[in-house]
């Protein structure tokens, strides 16, 4: 079932939105806005004219929200969509001004003809981002998502472990919190242009690393003075500005300016039940008094 609007949707606060089909906004007039009142539309295509416009008015939330042509602005309002969809045949163009975008999962089967996203911030909590080399503003990856696409990012941060597969320009690179994993795609380069704070700490490294064993990733650093603390790195090579890699270990990487390295321990779980993050539940010997940072990747550990 399909429901076609040919101009602007107006919903007032007694309205019930119960259509569970297709809401597809058609039509060839400019002007047209859309105000939803909090209510939810389970279903959204933009299939309109060349010069046909739709411009947000307030919270725009469906289950799934999809392009195919016309021109939408945000407004700035924010869209929370289950899916954030790019059609095969896809006119579109899309001005996101500074709207925050929550959805599920970003899919793009094929670029649109203007995707003014670069101010946006996109939170997305899923397994897919499909960026297709679009440009982006700031990217949240709450849990594990792969990025495929060679995307330009203005800032990402991760709070999942999540995969990178294709060769991204990066802003800011930031983890979210300490023992975060980034798996970096074979082959590929992640260029960081301003910033990069990829910290784990005592209760746990964050990890930068390749997909394969048997190749490497690069990380092309330009920003000013690359600083890592506490971080695994594997089969990942640094060029640009050399970074300093402090407390962590690193393997079959080069470029890395390493301090502080951490060196292979004997740890014994001690002091009952308890966290592996734990530090009180660490020690360097059997029955010892705890206080050792969390295990790394090249210690041996004994219960």
């Amino acid at each position: 079932i399909k429901l076609k609007i040919y101009g602007s949707l107006l919903l007032d606060s007694t309205t019930n939105w119960d259509f569970g089909g297709q809401t597809i906004f058609f039509g060839t007039d400019s002007g047209n806005t859309i105000t939803t009142l909090g209510k939810s539309i389970r279903h959204i295509m933009f299939s309109g004219d060349t010069i046909a416009t739709w411009t947000l008015q307030d919270t725009l939330r469906c289950s799934r929200l999809i392009f195919r042509s016309g021109n939408f602005y945000s407004g700035g309002n924010t869209i929370i969509a289950g899916i954030y969809e790019q059609e095969y045949i896809n006119h579109s163009r899309q001005y996101l001004d500074t709207s925050i975008i929550y959805c599920s999962m970003f899919r793009n089967h094929n670029n649109p003809v203007l995707f003014d996203g670069d101010s946006a911030t996109f939170i997305v909590s899923g397994d897919s981002m499909e960026g297709g080399g679009l440009q982006f503003g700031t990217v949240i990856l709450p849990g594990v998502t792969h990025v495929t696409g060679s995307n330009t990012i203005e800032r990402i941060v991760f709070f999942g472990n999540s995969i990178l597969y294709g060769s991204n320009t990066i802003g800011d690179f930031f983890a979210g919190e300490p023992g975060i994993i980034v798996t970096l795609g074979s082959g590929t380069t992640q260029t960081i242009t301003d910033s990069v704070n990829f910290n784990g700490a005592c209760v746990g490294m964050s990890a930068l690393v390749c997909n394969s064993l048997n190749g490497t990733a690069t990380i092309d650093y330009q920003c000013p003075t690359p600083f890592l603390d506490y971080v695994f790195l594997e089969n990942v090579n640094a060029i640009g500005n050399s970074p300093t890699a402090n407390n962590s270990v690193i393997m079959n990487s080069t470029g890395w300016n390493a301090t502080n390295v951490a060196i292979q321990r004997n740890l014994f779980w001690v002091a009952g039940n308890g966290a592996w993050s734990d530090t009180s539940h660490w020690s360097l010997s059997s029955g010892g008094i705890g206080g050792e940072c969390s295990p790394t990747p090249i210690d041996n550990v004994m219960f």
